[in-house]
Protein backbone atom coordinates (compact mmCIF):
# COMPACT_ATOMS: atom_id res chain seq x y z
CA UNK A 1 0.00 0.00 0.00
CA UNK A 2 2.94 2.66 1.10
CA UNK A 3 4.61 1.78 -2.74
CA UNK A 4 1.30 2.54 -4.54
CA UNK A 5 0.97 5.66 -2.51
CA UNK A 6 4.23 7.04 -3.16
CA UNK A 7 4.08 5.97 -6.89
CA UNK A 8 1.11 8.10 -6.95
CA UNK A 9 2.14 10.66 -4.78
CA UNK A 10 5.35 11.10 -6.93
CA UNK A 11 3.17 11.68 -10.04
CA UNK A 12 1.22 14.28 -8.34
CA UNK A 13 4.07 16.01 -7.10
CA UNK A 14 5.08 15.69 -10.98
CA UNK A 15 1.53 17.15 -11.62
CA UNK A 16 1.38 19.84 -9.10
CA UNK A 17 4.81 21.43 -9.54
CA UNK A 18 4.15 21.93 -13.42
CA UNK A 19 0.67 23.44 -12.89
CA UNK A 20 1.97 25.58 -9.63
CA UNK A 21 4.68 26.91 -11.56
CA UNK A 22 2.00 27.87 -14.47
CA UNK A 23 0.24 29.58 -11.69
CA UNK A 24 3.12 31.47 -10.37
CA UNK A 25 4.25 32.70 -14.20
CA UNK A 26 0.46 33.41 -14.90
CA UNK A 27 0.03 35.99 -11.69
CA UNK A 28 2.91 37.72 -11.75
CA UNK A 29 2.83 38.02 -15.63
CA UNK A 30 -0.98 39.47 -14.44
CA UNK A 31 0.52 41.26 -11.67
CA UNK A 32 2.83 43.54 -14.19
CA UNK A 33 0.02 43.92 -16.56
CA UNK A 34 -2.13 45.05 -13.66
CA UNK A 35 0.58 47.90 -12.92
CA UNK A 36 0.47 48.88 -16.52
CA UNK A 37 -3.32 49.39 -16.43
CA UNK A 38 -3.36 51.22 -13.18
CA UNK A 39 -2.70 54.43 -15.36
CA UNK A 40 -5.49 53.32 -17.49
CA UNK A 41 -7.69 52.83 -14.89
CA UNK A 42 -7.28 56.24 -13.56
CA UNK A 43 -8.14 57.96 -16.64
CA UNK A 44 -11.01 55.86 -16.96
CA UNK A 45 -12.55 57.17 -13.31
CA UNK A 46 -11.58 60.75 -14.50
CA UNK A 47 -13.51 60.09 -17.62
CA UNK A 48 -16.73 58.71 -15.64
CA UNK A 49 -16.72 61.92 -13.16
CA UNK A 50 -17.11 63.87 -16.13
CA UNK A 51 -19.89 61.80 -17.18
CA UNK A 52 -21.47 61.58 -14.51
CA UNK A 53 -21.73 65.86 -14.49
CA UNK A 54 -22.57 65.83 -17.57
CA UNK A 55 -25.61 62.98 -16.82
CA UNK A 56 -26.71 65.01 -14.01
CA UNK A 57 -27.45 68.16 -16.72
CA UNK A 58 -29.83 65.31 -18.93
CA UNK A 59 -33.46 64.43 -18.25
CA UNK A 60 -35.97 61.81 -18.17
CA UNK A 61 -35.00 58.86 -20.00
CA UNK A 62 -31.92 59.92 -21.12
CA UNK A 63 -30.83 60.75 -17.93
CA UNK A 64 -31.84 57.55 -16.62
CA UNK A 65 -29.89 55.66 -19.79
CA UNK A 66 -26.85 57.80 -19.07
CA UNK A 67 -26.57 57.12 -15.42
CA UNK A 68 -26.96 52.96 -15.94
CA UNK A 69 -24.24 52.98 -17.94
CA UNK A 70 -22.15 55.23 -15.87
CA UNK A 71 -23.02 52.81 -13.36
CA UNK A 72 -21.92 49.66 -15.56
CA UNK A 73 -18.48 51.43 -16.19
CA UNK A 74 -18.11 51.29 -13.05
CA UNK A 75 -18.75 48.16 -12.01
CA UNK A 76 -16.31 47.22 -14.77
CA UNK A 77 -13.61 49.15 -13.43
CA UNK A 78 -14.34 47.73 -9.71
CA UNK A 79 -14.08 44.07 -10.77
CA UNK A 80 -10.58 44.69 -12.14
CA UNK A 81 -8.15 43.05 -9.82
CA UNK A 82 -4.96 44.88 -8.23
CA UNK A 83 -1.33 44.01 -8.99
CA UNK A 84 -0.89 43.03 -5.23
CA UNK A 85 -3.93 40.88 -5.60
CA UNK A 86 -2.22 39.00 -8.33
CA UNK A 87 1.29 38.93 -6.64
CA UNK A 88 -0.23 37.58 -3.43
CA UNK A 89 -2.05 34.82 -5.39
CA UNK A 90 1.30 34.36 -6.94
CA UNK A 91 3.17 33.63 -3.71
CA UNK A 92 0.64 31.60 -2.35
CA UNK A 93 1.16 29.33 -6.23
CA UNK A 94 4.98 29.40 -4.79
CA UNK A 95 3.72 27.94 -1.77
CA UNK A 96 2.19 24.92 -3.50
CA UNK A 97 5.41 24.85 -5.27
CA UNK A 98 7.07 24.19 -2.34
CA UNK A 99 5.00 22.07 -0.44
CA UNK A 100 4.90 19.98 -3.25
CA UNK A 101 8.55 19.61 -3.22
CA UNK A 102 8.11 18.70 1.07
CA UNK A 103 5.67 16.19 -0.02
CA UNK A 104 7.50 14.29 -2.37
CA UNK A 105 10.63 14.02 0.52
CA UNK A 106 8.08 13.24 3.09
CA UNK A 107 7.18 10.33 0.78
CA UNK A 108 9.98 8.61 1.41
CA UNK A 109 10.99 9.86 4.91
CA UNK A 110 8.31 9.31 7.47
CA UNK A 111 8.02 12.59 9.44
CA UNK A 112 4.36 12.66 11.06
CA UNK A 113 4.62 15.64 12.30
CA UNK A 114 6.09 17.33 9.35
CA UNK A 115 3.40 15.82 7.35
CA UNK A 116 0.93 17.43 9.62
CA UNK A 117 2.14 20.82 9.22
CA UNK A 118 2.30 20.34 5.44
CA UNK A 119 -0.99 19.46 4.62
CA UNK A 120 -2.17 22.11 6.78
CA UNK A 121 -0.11 24.72 4.85
CA UNK A 122 -0.82 23.23 1.53
CA UNK A 123 -4.67 23.05 2.35
CA UNK A 124 -4.63 26.98 3.62
CA UNK A 125 -2.64 28.78 0.80
CA UNK A 126 -4.88 26.42 -1.94
CA UNK A 127 -8.20 27.57 -0.54
CA UNK A 128 -6.82 31.09 -0.35
CA UNK A 129 -5.61 31.08 -3.45
CA UNK A 130 -9.07 29.84 -5.25
CA UNK A 131 -11.29 32.17 -3.44
CA UNK A 132 -9.45 35.44 -3.67
CA UNK A 133 -8.14 34.78 -7.34
CA UNK A 134 -10.11 36.24 -9.88
CA UNK A 135 -12.72 34.71 -12.23
CA UNK A 136 -11.11 36.17 -15.59
CA UNK A 137 -10.31 34.18 -18.34
CA UNK A 138 -7.43 34.40 -21.59
CA UNK A 139 -4.21 35.60 -21.17
CA UNK A 140 -1.18 34.66 -22.31
CA UNK A 141 -1.36 31.36 -20.71
CA UNK A 142 -4.62 30.24 -22.42
CA UNK A 143 -8.20 30.68 -21.85
CA UNK A 144 -8.16 29.29 -18.46
CA UNK A 145 -9.39 31.88 -15.60
CA UNK A 146 -6.75 32.58 -12.55
CA UNK A 147 -9.18 30.62 -10.47
CA UNK A 148 -9.57 27.46 -12.67
CA UNK A 149 -5.55 27.19 -12.67
CA UNK A 150 -5.77 27.52 -8.68
CA UNK A 151 -7.89 24.75 -8.53
CA UNK A 152 -5.73 22.85 -10.80
CA UNK A 153 -2.79 23.60 -9.08
CA UNK A 154 -4.24 22.60 -5.69
CA UNK A 155 -5.58 18.84 -5.98
CA UNK A 156 -2.68 17.51 -7.03
CA UNK A 157 -0.52 19.55 -4.29
CA UNK A 158 -3.35 18.27 -1.63
CA UNK A 159 -3.56 14.84 -2.86
CA UNK A 160 0.50 14.68 -2.46
CA UNK A 161 0.48 16.33 0.67
CA UNK A 162 -2.28 13.81 2.41
CA UNK A 163 -0.34 10.75 0.50
CA UNK A 164 2.26 11.65 2.41
CA UNK A 165 0.66 11.90 5.42
CA UNK A 166 -1.42 8.74 5.18
CA UNK A 167 2.18 7.06 4.42
CA UNK A 168 3.53 8.76 7.62
CA UNK A 169 0.58 7.34 10.02
CA UNK A 170 1.09 3.88 8.74
CA UNK A 171 2.42 1.70 10.73
CA UNK A 172 5.99 0.04 9.87
CA UNK A 173 6.42 -3.19 7.97
CA UNK A 174 8.30 -5.87 9.15
CA UNK A 175 9.35 -7.46 6.28
CA UNK A 176 12.22 -10.11 6.59
CA UNK A 177 14.75 -8.88 4.63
Amino acid sequence: MKTLLRVFGVILVLVALVVSSLGVVRNFRDAEDAAEYENTMSQGNLEIKELKAQAELLTGESKAAALDSIKQAEDILKDIPSKNTFTFIGVLMVVLVLTSLVSAVLLFVVREKAAKIILAITIVSALIAIVISPNIGGGLTGGASNRTVAMIAAVPAFLSALFAFLISRMKPSNKLA
